[in-house]
Order: structure tokens, then C-alpha cells, then sequence
């Protein structure tokens, strides 16, 4: 994964810190119960917020399957895609941790998540 350094206002949000990824990998691992790889799309941080959008792959980069997850019958009946999203908020000691996640959306479901958790709103826009 590689982040590109951006000139921005301050108030914008910038490239994500590899250890916002890399908590969003883990927290999609564990909603999943079984090792993955997470190739992002979207991450970005914004003061004490981040929020990582990435397609669910197999630890060797493949296809993720659901098989043998809690979210298998829905992906068999076609209810899931391969995305993860997740709203992260970094604590007092540095540490991210997740405040909501969506395991598979079919839709824009962190469309809501700057309102309802007051988080900046520039940090879900995920056409740049």
C-alpha cells in the first residue's frame, strides 16, 4: 500500500497513517473470524477520526470467500458484497479503535456515519 502526501487545508483530511489501515485490517478480520488482506481504496484521517473503504481479499490476495463465515448465507443469496467500511476514532493513547463497521454493504452505508457519530464529513468522500 502506498499513501501519497497531499496539499490540503488544514481542516481537510490526508492520507491515512499506516497504523489506521492497519487496524481497519484487523477489525475486518475479526468481524470475519479468519485471516484476510484488505486492499484499500479509500483512507483517510482527519484529527482523532479515520475511515478506512477496501475490497475483503483472501490472505494471498485472491477472492475473499465467505464460506464458513457468519455472513455466508447471505453472500450465497447475493446480499453481500466483497467491501469493508469502517469509522475509526484514534484514543487519548494513540490507539484506533473501531466505532462502526460494515462488513459486505451493498450501498453507500457510511452515508450516515459523519452525522450520526459527528465525525468531518470530508472523510466519506470516497470519489478522490
Amino acid at each position: 500500500m502506498m499513501f501519497a502526501a497531499m496539499d490540503l487545508p488544514a481542516s481537510s483530511p490526508v492520507a491515512a497513517p499506516p497504523a489506521l489501515v492497519a487496524a481497519a485490517q484487523r477489525a475486518a478480520a475479526a468481524a470475519l473470524q479468519r485471516p484476510l488482506r484488505l486492499d484499500v481504496q479509500t483512507a483517510r484521517a482527519s484529527g482523532a477520526w479515520g475511515f478506512v473503504l477496501g475490497t475483503l481479499q483472501a490472505p494471498d490476495g485472491g477472492a475473499f470467500d465467505y464460506r464458513g463465515t457468519v455472513f455466508e448465507e447471505a453472500a450465497r443469496e447475493g446480499y453481500l458484497s466483497r467491501l469493508y467500511a469502517v469509522l475509526l476514532r484514534r484514543s487519548g493513547s494513540g490507539v484506533w479503535q473501531v466505532v462502526t463497521s460494515r462488513v459486505g454493504p451493498t450501498d453507500l452505508a457510511w452515508s450516515d456515519w459523519a452525522a450520526r457519530h459527528q465525525a468531518p464529513a470530508a472523510l466519506f468522500d470516497t470519489t478522490r
